[in-house]
């Protein structure tokens, strides 16, 4: 996870997320920072972007998923 802001020098690493089996493919950042990674092996995960937490794993895709998209306002992930 890196991050551009004000108080961090451009791109920091702040810390790395571990769980995907596979390549992660994707990654989109809500307002609220909780994360969300896509990967190869067919699974979404949902992090804490406070602490890089593992929040939540969606599994089901019969595939591996190649990108992310959040609704403007956060609510929906396609």
């Amino acid at each position: 996870v890196c991050a551009d802001t004000e108080s961090l020098p451009e791109h920091t690493h702040l810390r790395t997320l571990t769980g995907h089996q596979g390549g992660v493919s994707a990654l989109v950042v809500r307002l609220d920072g909780t994360l969300f990674s896509s990967s190869r092996d067919k699974s979404i995960r949902m992090w804490s972007g406070l602490d890089g937490a593992l929040l939540r794993t969606l599994h089901g895709h019969k595939g591996g998923i190649d990108c992310l998209a959040l609704t403007r306002d956060g609510t929906l992930l396609s």
